[in-house]
């Protein structure tokens, strides 16, 4: 699903753009790693999302502390085969709600779960 932009970009810009992504080799790798992974683990069972979970979170530096906890969030999400992939969907897997002790917390880890969703969500 693509959205407009509030802006038109111009040919240049996206051109620009192009060259800027082809000339940082360090961004391509991570791509390509993380595409592997996604070919290689098609699934959401436990496991395969918590090798995402942890590839993302390590390549792109989002900081998310308790990972395996996120894996279960994400599989829970997307066990509901009923929620398209849309928008609202990275809202879903962004917000991770933690108990400690007698404390319930809501994170919110947008940027993992916009990265997280466009490598491995179709």
């Amino acid at each position: 699903m693509f959205k407009k932009p509030a802006v038109p970009l111009e040919r240049r810009q996206m051109e620009a753009a192009l060259q800027l992504c082809q000339k940082c080799k360090g961004w391509q790798a991570t791509d390509e790693a993380l595409d592997s992974l996604a070919r290689s683990f098609p699934d959401f069972d436990f496991k395969s999302t918590l090798l995402k979970a942890a590839a993302v979170n390590a390549l792109y530096g989002t900081q998310v502390y308790a990972v395996a906890e996120v894996a279960e969030h994400l599989c829970s999400v997307l066990g509901n085969t009923t929620v398209p992939a849309t928008p609202a969907l990275v809202e879903e897997l962004a917000k991770v709600k933690f108990v400690r002790g007698s404390k319930h917390i809501t994170w919110t880890f947008r940027s993992f779960a916009s990265k997280f969703a466009h490598f491995f969500i179709v």
